[in-house]
């Protein structure tokens, strides 16, 4: 978890819940699509229509036919008014489009057949069925008004529906297809830009959240000692990626050197061989794997750890050149990445390059201001800081001072280039005869100090005899030690090797006293 920006870390997970679902899909059309419409709107509209057509020439109409019309229109609506309407029902809208071409059969028999005029009518179920429905809707509305027109010139013929219908029945058929196939085409073609449109909104809303989110997890890896751990953090809050690394070129060897959501040991963790960072460092070219099992690069040791599929290998760039590699994996399968991960994931590649720069020259101005340049040994600075730590821990530990003896005389003699060069040469002899785990330090001029943790004083008085006498270059040294008691201060331990110091020095020096 990062230090800060939780908050920008929640806002990136409830942005990412939501990001699935703003994607619509393109349909070919349905009935759900018109915004709470049902059959009854439709079906209103044509009775309407067809009223009107009846108005407007009344004289000579079988009122028979125009009666079963107009039952027709109020059966299916009545019908339609109290049937439940659900998005699943397919059927629903042919149902204002098989009952107009059924009444409209029944108004042309009411007013001379083929001659009555109300045939144009039946292009609206035609045009209805391609707008809410796809093109085997069209198609099947289409034939059935064919037949509409085909039935009457078989069933009834002429005077009313003479042998010349044939032609109007068939060029009108294929026109209503036509017209059908264009509409149905057009409304899809609407409705795939409408959702482009909408998705492409909803993507642009996403990442400007995310962004925003990211920008302040940003500052805090910025500000972060550990960029490398903040920047694999950052991916795990942002991604749902199950673990993420960095890789990047130490001398000869090419190693993590910064993870998050890997349950190894770091000595484990150093033993892996990055391959595909290392392939993706070299060519500079992101690498998305679906199938990690699939890949010998990926490490079997860490898949078998961590359970991961899917994987996405992006190069760390740095002033045109690539620095290292950000790789971040999921426990699902991935066939693809969405755009709003790969711009995440490829904006923290970005950052981490600049944050690792930053945090490498902090780390390296922070050693300078902890190291002497002329020994390359702790300064005083730094082992007043790991004295302080040392007597904080529980166990034995013994504190010495060193003096060169007449050093000031030396320099005198043999000037101050060789006195640096006899206290470089110091610095390096005693060294060699402590463990990794004491610390030599130049605590000021000729004098230097020494931790010996978990070592006792009898201990400490041999490795230290061992130190007084390697001193180069046929000089001496005198040397003072003390044993921390239970509770004592830094400076109390201190004080009291200096004084076993001063004894050594007192005593005819080239020796070492204990406190």
């Amino acid at each position: 978890m990062l230090p800060a920006g939780n908050g920008a870390v929640a806002l990136l997970n409830q942005r990412s819940s939501g990001a699935d679902s703003a994607y619509v899909s393109p349909r070919s059309g349905g009935f759900s699509d018109l915004h709470g419409s049902t059959p009854l709107k439709p079906l209103l509209g044509f009775a309407a229509l067809a009223a009107c057509a009846v108005a407007v020439h009344p004289q000579g109409s079988d009122w028979r036919f125009v009666g079963l019309a107009a039952l027709v229109f109020a059966v299916t609506a009545a019908a339609a008014a109290l049937s439940p309407a659900r998005e699943d029902s397919q059927w629903l809208p042919l149902v204002p489009a098989f009952s107009a071409l059924l009444a409209i059969g029944l108004l042309r028999q009411s007013q001379g057949g083929s001659t009555s005029g109300y045939s144009p009518l039946a292009i609206l179920a035609v045009v209805w069925v391609a707008v809410v429905l796809d093109r085997r809707a069209v198609r099947l509305v289409t034939f059935c008004s064919a037949l509409m027109f085909a039935v009457p010139l078989l069933l009834i013929g002429a005077p009313d529906y003479p042998a010349s219908g044939w032609r109007g029945a068939i060029l009108w058929t294929l026109v209503a297809y036509v017209v059908g196939s264009v509409v149905h085409s057009a409304v899809v073609d609407q409705r795939r830009q409408a959702a482009d449109a909408r998705r492409h909104v909803a993507e642009m809303e996403d990442m400007q959240m995310a962004f925003t989110a990211i920008s302040s997890v940003a500052r805090t890896i910025s500000l972060g000692a550990d960029a490398r751990r903040l920047v694999c953090a950052a991916v795990l809050s942002s991604t749902d990626a199950r673990l993420a690394t960095i890789a990047e070129p130490r001398g000869e060897e090419f190693a993590i050197t910064g993870s998050a959501g890997i349950p190894l040991e770091a000595a484990e963790l150093r033993s892996v061989q990055p391959a595909v960072s290392l392939a993706v460092y070299r060519t500079g070219q992101r690498i998305f794997i679906p199938d990690v099992a699939t890949e010998p690069g990926v490490s079997p040791v860490v898949v078998q750890a961590t359970g991961i599929v899917s994987a996405l290998y992006e190069p760390i760039v740095r002033a045109g050149e690539t620095v290292g590699v950000l790789c971040a994996a999921w426990t699902t399968p991935r066939d693809h990445l969405d755009s709003r991960t790969q711009s995440v994931i490829q904006f923290l590649a970005a950052e981490a390059g600049a944050a690792i720069e930053r945090s490498d020259l902090l780390s390296r101005l922070d050693d300078q201001a902890r190291t002497d340049p002329l020994t390359s040994l702790p300064n005083r600075r730094a082992w007043d800081q790991t004295l302080a730590r040392a007597l904080e821990a529980a166990g034995t530990v013994c504190v010495a001072m060193i003096d060169i003896d007449h050093f000031k005389q030396f320099n005198d003699l043999n000037g101050h280039a060789a006195g640096d060069r006899l206290l470089r040469s110091c610095a390096l002899a005693w060294k060699s005869h402590l463990r990794p785990s004491d610390t030599l330090a130049r605590y000021g001029g000729e004098e230097f100090a020494v931790l010996l943790p978990d070592c006792s004083l009898d201990d400490a008085t041999s490795v230290l005899e061992r130190l007084r006498k390697a001193t180069p270059r046929g000089a001496t040294a005198s040397v003072g030690v003390a044993e921390r008691t239970p509770g004592e201060a830094p400076a109390d331990v201190l004080a009291r090797a200096d004084a076993a110091l001063y004894l050594a020095k007192d005593t005819g020096r080239n020796r070492l006293r204990a406190a």
